[in-house]
């Protein structure tokens, strides 16, 4: 199946959509960072020609990126290139996060994509206009079901019990991966999925290249890997990338790299019954953000509900009491 924007056709690569290719493209591309900063002062012959095989290739993406015409990818990868000049911070990086944004820049000249890009902020644009009536179904959804209504379910309840009658779009999901999951699994399972992540985040944390004094690299590594999960996170807003199983490969193995770097650091800082509490202290914070998290998506919907006018009691089953 084909996509297109206007008369251009969106590539999807090898992926069922183009969303899909673009959350690929926005976790990888961030992988290419390092060897850049590794490479760029080597001045062996070889290495050279390594450094622009690289360069060569992080261009070629970030093409194949805008081709998909995906503004989620764009924002997702966007994000993580922020991330990654912030925590850096060093001249040699400098010129990887200028050059990119002029490579998005031009190349959405060039294929038209700037026109997407700009859809629906000065123009109306039925794709950003939907996404916000459906994510407002979606918070009334999991406070009439806090405990989840099943996997696959999402959009068909939408569409039967919440969708406004003047719109005619179909769904299969609610056009948001954490969304998607709180509803249909519960927002018990969905604050505990959120505590993970975040204890996992914070547990594998590199402050600054203070805590590796003798290997700057690990510390640049530990920071790539970050970046291509922060890309993959905030994809994971615009469109339901997370059923994607080929898509889990690369944050995947972003996590295990941060794990590895951050058991590194953690023994070298904290060691013994330190390292303990430290997990504790991380521990709290991230069952406090958790729990504000799923508090704060139960109060949403309840507060779209009240506006909504419409009550909807589900007896179990199919049977709903309007």
């Amino acid at each position: 199946m084909d996509f297109a924007f206007q008369d251009h056709i969106r590539w999807s690569l090898w992926f069922d959509n183009p969303n899909f290719a673009g959350a690929f493209l926005a976790g990888l591309i961030p992988w290419l960072w390092f060897p850049l900063w590794r490479l760029a002062e080597d001045n062996r012959w070889i290495m050279r020609m390594v450094y622009i095989g690289v360069w060569l290739a992080h261009i070629a993406l970030w093409f194949l990126l805008v081709k998909t015409y995906s503004r989620g990818a764009v924002a997702a990868l966007l994000a993580a290139l922020c991330y990654w000049a912030w925590k850096s911070r060093r001249d040699r990086t400098r010129i990887i996060w200028l050059s990119g944004l002029m490579v998005l820049l031009l190349f959405s000249l060039v294929t038209h994509g700037d026109q997407r890009l700009i859809n629906g902020i000065f123009t109306p644009d039925d794709s950003v206009a939907n996404r916000w009536v459906v994510w407002k179904g979606g918070l009334q959804i999991l406070a009439d079901n806090p405990k989840g209504i099943g996997s696959g379910n999402a959009g068909e309840y939408f569409m039967q019990w919440y969708q406004p009658l003047s719109m005619t779009a179909a769904y299969r999901t609610l056009v948001n991966s954490y969304l998607t999951w709180a509803v249909e699994y519960g927002i018990v399972v969905f604050g505990a999925l959120a505590f993970l992540f975040v204890l996992a985040w914070r547990m594998t944390s590199v402050s600054g290249k203070e805590e590796f004094p003798a290997n700057q690299s690990a510390f640049m590594l530990g920071i790539t890997a970050r970046a291509s999960l922060t890309a993959f996170m905030v994809g994971g807003l615009f469109s339901t990338i997370f059923e994607c199983k080929s898509l889990w490969l690369i944050p995947a193995a972003s996590m295990a790299t941060l794990i590895v770097i951050g058991i590194q650091c953690r023994r070298r800082r904290s060691p013994g019954m330190a390292l303990w509490r430290e997990a504790g202290r991380h521990g709290l914070i991230a069952g406090a953000l958790a729990l504000l998290l799923a508090l704060g998506l139960l109060t949403a919907g309840y507060a779209v509900n009240r506006a909504d006018g419409l009550k909807r009691d589900f007896l179990g089953g199919k049977s709903v009491l309007i």
